[in-house]
């Protein structure tokens, strides 16, 4: 594992210096390799550091580099990667099995190149190291040996920082909210980086940091170092807040922390806008505007069916799609581009809203209506009073061409 460069350890102990003059000489050497801006330079500086102290803490972020090739992602995994405690380079594993037994040996930080995997059995088992490994309490158990000489269980522990190269995006979206993610835009423009790695960095530069951190280590590592809950924001998921809260707790730079904080808040942003173009969004959009499209009416009696929530989810679909110019010829003119039955399942199965057969309504399948999970989902999928405040007029408006358009004997509608 050494002597193939599989792994790697500091090859001494270094110098003691002080937090930030070693975190600004992660940085120059991040800078001097990788082109990012110069906030996650310094945010994967910390993030280096972060590792050498990670078994300090319960639960830890994970670093994503995201981009097309060329665009430097290979480069900032290598360069990031080389400088991180007990760097463990896992892309050529031809199974997951080695990967178990390294973590759990070695305890170090997983570097992963290409991690896109599609529907393999590969990625089903090394997706769950992913998804155990951000937290000190989970492990993964497997089964060993063969039917002649009986089967054992073996456990084998997955915590640990991890640091990834891929091209495309996670389609779990709770495996996702666990990387602090930089999308790689395109090919640098600095002349300044060499194309090809020098062999200088691997053999000089690289393990005289790995001494400057081992030291750092050795000064200031402690079974558990207290956590920074006052620099949270709880208007932040709390999900994201989990996994920055000890890179929080490391972070003594005031500076720093502002920037970091103003960061998370960015990518929590981002992650709600992502989420608002799925379907669950516009399934939720659909059920909230339903609900609020007739306030004086009794909640028991509003029509909240499931046929008439995809009518409304294929309706701003459309409107979406084509704007009022062209609406009625496309949206009436078209097949639903959601059905009844996909509606269904995305109510009870992503946004857990029950629902039971009403008499008021033909019998069909109608949400029950519940505020507090209503609430919660409109933050969590950025349906906030502006935006439910544009939606009613649209519908309104959209309910206003439809109805006229029936008038003139044009044809009825499902709504």
């Amino acid at each position: 594992m050494l002597t193939k460069r599989v792994l790697s350890f500091a090859e001494d102990v270094g110098a003691l210096l002080k937090t930030g003059d070693l975190v600004e000489e992660i940085r120059r050497t991040i800078h001097k390799y990788v082109d990012v801006d110069p906030f996650f330079e310094k945010l994967s500086a910390y993030y280096v550091l972060f590792t050498w102290m990670y078994d300090c803490f319960n639960t830890i972020p994970y670093l994503r580099f995201r981009g097309d090739y060329g665009t430097g992602k290979s480069r900032a995994r290598k360069v990031i990667g080389a400088l991180c405690f007990r760097p463990m380079r896992a892309s050529g594993a031809a199974t997951v099995s080695p990967i178990f037994r390294m973590i759990d040996a070695w305890r170090g930080t997983l570097l992963v190149e290409e991690a896109d995997y599609g529907q393999s059995d590969y990625a089903q088992e090394i997706i769950k190291i992913y998804n155990q490994g951000y937290d000190r309490e989970q492990g993964v158990v497997l089964r060993s040996g063969d039917k002649n000489t009986g089967f054992e269980t073996e456990a084998y522990v997955c915590f640990g920082p991890k640091i990834l190269a891929m091209r495309g995006e996670f389609k779990d979206e709770a495996l996702t909210s666990r990387f602090l993610t930089k999308e790689m835009g395109g090919p640098t423009t600095r002349v300044d980086i060499p194309i090809e790695m020098p062999r200088e960095f691997e053999l000089v530069e690289a393990p005289r940091l790995r001494g400057l951190l081992l030291r750092y280590r050795l000064e200031h590592w402690r079974p558990f170092i207290e956590l920074n809950y006052e620099a949270l924001d709880m208007s932040i998921e709390p999900r994201l807040n989990q996994i920055v809260l000890a890179l929080y707790s490391l972070v003594d730079d005031p500076e720093l922390l502002a920037e970091l904080q103003e960061f998370v808040k960015e990518y929590n942003k981002r992650l709600i806008e992502e989420r608002g173009l799925t379907l669950a969004a516009k399934v939720l959009e659909a059920l909230i505007v339903q609900f609020h499209l007739n306030e004086t009416t009794p909640v028991e009696e509003r029509d909240l069916s499931t046929l008439r929530i995809t009518d409304r989810v294929n309706q701003l679909i459309d409107f979406e799609n084509f704007g009022y110019d062209q609406y009625l010829d496309k949206h009436l003119g078209a097949d639903n581009k959601v059905t009844d039955r996909k509606v269904g399942s995305v109510l009870r199965e992503q946004l857990q809203f029950q629902s039971e057969r009403s008499g008021k309504f033909n019998g069909r399948h109608v949400v029950v209506w519940e505020d507090e999970r209503a609430l919660a989902l409109r933050k969590r999928y950025g349906l906030d009073d502006d935006r439910l405040v544009n939606l009613l007029e649209i519908v309104q408006k959209l309910d206003a061409m439809e109805e006229e358009h029936k008038e003139h004997g044009q044809g009825a509608l499902r709504l």
